[in-house]
């Protein structure tokens, strides 16, 4: 007799989420997709309250934020923090204490005149501050420069300063930006962020007082070294 070969069994996919079998493992499953689905609408409704709470948008605050980073495009990217700071602060910031010796006009890279300087240490509730102050004549126009001190971040074995930097046209404060320290071998002065700026005249002024700096202090320097080459030079016998 001729057995006919039996076809084998497929195996039924097992879907352990929505199979009904009347075993503790299928409750347990049933269990889960209960507890997912009410996962799932609590998080619908969380996000549902906070909309209900969410404040209308603040057009004034959206407007101020738009006009500070305005002032920051400028002031950044035009160089003028750059010219305060790195410039005309990082140069003037010494001559309250030069201003007495005989030789300081020759220490001055810019076109001042009537320089007047000074620093002040000033108390606070949040700690001291030092504060340097110089003001000059630059063709005919009153300017002066502030840098404000404000000492070391409080976070424990962080090393970095915080400060101000400001530029004064006369009696009116035109630029004012917040400076930063992150103190290390070569550490300065940098501006981050602007927190008063009107735009005028003084500005090509400020940028054309750093020009003069950053050429004159840069041909002293080169001066000084080719002084040193051609004495090295005169006491060669080859």
């Amino acid at each position: 007799m001729f057995w006919k070969k039996k076809a084998p069994i497929q195996a039924q996919a097992f879907d352990p989420l929505h199979a009904d079998l009347p075993s503790e493992a299928s409750k347990v499953d049933r269990l889960f997709v209960r507890a997912n689905d009410l996962a799932e609408a609590l998080r619908a409704f969380e996000d549902a309250a906070r909309s209900a709470e969410a404040k209308p948008k603040d057009e004034e605050l959206v407007s101020a934020q738009k006009k500070i980073a305005a002032a920051n495009k400028i002031v950044m990217e035009g160089r003028l923090g750059y010219a305060l700071v790195s410039q005309l602060i990082h140069h003037t910031k010494y001559w309250y204490a030069w201003k007495d010796k005989d030789n300081f006009l020759n220490l001055v890279q810019f076109d001042a005149e009537d320089i007047a300087s000074e620093k002040n240490d000033i108390s606070t509730e949040y700690g001291r501050i030092e504060e340097v102050k110089t003001a000059f004549t630059y063709h005919g126009k009153h300017y002066s420069c502030v840098l404000r001190d404000k000492g070391y971040s409080s976070a424990p074995g962080e090393a970095t300063k915080f400060g101000e930097g400001e530029f004064w046209n006369g009696e009116t404060l035109v630029l004012k930006v917040a400076l930063i320290d992150e103190v290390s071998e070569f550490s300065c002065w940098r501006p981050f962020d602007v927190r008063a700026f009107r735009p005028g005249p003084w500005m090509q002024d400020l940028i054309e007082i750093s020009a003069q700096i950053e050429t004159r202090t840069d041909a002293k320097h080169k001066s000084w070294l080719n002084e040193n080459v051609r004495e090295a030079a005169r006491n060669i016998d080859l």
